[in-house]
This record gives C-alpha cells, structure tokens and sequence, in this order.
C-alpha cells in the first residue's frame, strides 16, 4: 500500500502546476498513514506529506500574490487569508497578513465613495490584527504609516461621500464623518491629519444644517417640508453647541428662515 501511495507521490507535479495529483497523493498517504500506524514507513511517509503540502501551501500563496500583483486587491485579501487559514504554519504567514493588511487598505482607497468608510475601517482593524500576531515584525512601520492614513479615510472618504451623494443621501455621509470622527480621532497622530479631521467635522454639521435647509426648500409636500425645516434648525442649534460664534452669516440665515417657515 505504500508502493501504491508512492506512485502518486511521484505524479505530483511542480507547485506552479494543476495539483490535484498532489492532493490524490496526500490523501492516499494519509490512508496508509492510519491504516498502518505502526509502520516502519510512517517516517518516510511524513516527509512525503510535508513536501506535498508544501507544494499546495506555495500553490495558493503564488495565487494569492498573483491577485495583488494584478491589482485585484479584493480577491488578494481573500486569498491570504483563506491561506493562513488553511495553512497556519506556512513560512511565509507573516508576508501573507502584511500583504492582506495592504490588500485591505488598497480595495478601499479604490472602492467607490459609499463604500469606502467602512473599507477603510476595515483596513484600519486589519492593521490591529497584524500588530496583535507580529508585535516586532519588520513591516511594523509600514503597517503604521497604513493604519494611520485608514483611520484618517475613514473620516474624510464619509464626507467625500456626503459631498458628492444624491442629495437626498447627503445627510447620510455627514453624519457617517462625524460618527467615524468620534470613533476614530483619537487614534490620529500625525498633526495635519488632526487639524484635516476637526476641519472636515466641523463641515460636516455645517453641512447638515445646508442639506436639511435645501431640501425643505424642494420638497414637494407641506410635511416634508416642515420636517426638513425642523432638522436644519436641530442641526444649526446643535453646530452653535459645538462650535460657539462659528457659524457664518449664511448659515445663520438658513436657521433663520427655517424658524420662521416652522411657525407659519
């Protein structure tokens, strides 16, 4: 029997090839393996598996890279992860989660405006993930300088959203910055991203108030009219809250009107 496994051993083409020779000789020594555990082949025979596994472990790896190389950076990070998870102790494990740590920051710095708040989360939690399994890894540094920029997106890319949305799906986005702000701030360290953050959730109440304002002034029926008035004059009592002799003359005059339009 282990003749016979052997013979499917040898069959087993280079890695870069189709394995599924590969993965029938794996299985055929395997069965030798339990139906003979006390073989005096079962040494030998462990060393044939670990050659083969090799060969599937450096199969997915090779594909995984092939996807991020080719700027398929969804399918990469599917990949590296779906190989750590099939193969725990393959060499290169932690290549593989830096790569997916990048793969994630990349899939959302491409993804479209919606979707790129909670991508950038993602990546940001990624990054927390690599920290957690390689504290001293030398791609620290690099998987910093990712991590920060992902905390800093997950700010700016939602009022990016908010700004070029339908507008009825402004609102959305704004309060997605502002929600991501409070959520994320802290975690900044670099300066510029700091003063960019506080500066874009500033607009992004400033926003609301104008949104709220503008589409109580298209909307078609008296009801939703006064219910838009009523959430820019929230909005703009909420922003004087936070931001005291702030608010422009414009602004000003939006809570204004929208007063006055409530009490007719």
């Amino acid at each position: 029997m282990f003749k016979s496994a052997l013979c499917y051993y040898y069959e087993s083409p280079r890695h870069p090839l189709d394995q599924t020779e590969t993965k029938n000789a794996i299985d055929n020594l395997q069965l030798f393996i339990n139906e003979y555990p006390n073989s005096s082949k079962i040494p030998e025979g462990n060393i044939y598996m670990s050659k083969l596994r090799r060969k599937l472990e450096l199969k997915a790896y090779d594909a995984a890279k092939l996807y991020y190389r080719t700027q398929n950076y969804r399918a990469a990070g599917v990949s590296f992860r779906n190989l750590i998870k099939e193969f725990p102790d393959i060499a290169e494990a932690e290549e593989a989660v830096y790569l997916a740590t990048k793969s994630d920051y990349y899939f959302a710095e491409n993804s479209v405006a919606y979707k790129q708040p909670e991508r950038f989360i993602q990546a940001s939690q990624s990054a927390n993930e690599f920290y957690n399994k390689y504290p001293t890894s030398v791609y620290t540094k690099e998987i910093q300088e990712i991590q920060e920029k992902a905390y800093f997106y997950t700010i700016k890319s939602a009022y990016d959203w908010g700004q070029s949305a339908f507008f009825d799906k402004r609102i959305e986005g704004f309060n997605a910055a502002i929600d991501n702000y409070r959520d994320y701030f802290s975690n900044l360290k670099i300066q510029k991203d700091i003063e960019n953050a506080n500066m874009i959730v500033e607009k992004s109440y400033q926003n609301i108030v104008k949104t709220n304002y503008d589409l109580g002034e298209e909307a078609k029926s008296e009801g939703d009219r006064r219910n838009r008035y009523e959430a820019a004059v929230k909005a703009y009592l909420l922003y004087i809250e936070k931001y005291p002799n702030r608010a422009s003359k414009d602004l000003e005059t939006m809570y204004l009107k929208a007063s006055e339009k409530i009490k007719i």
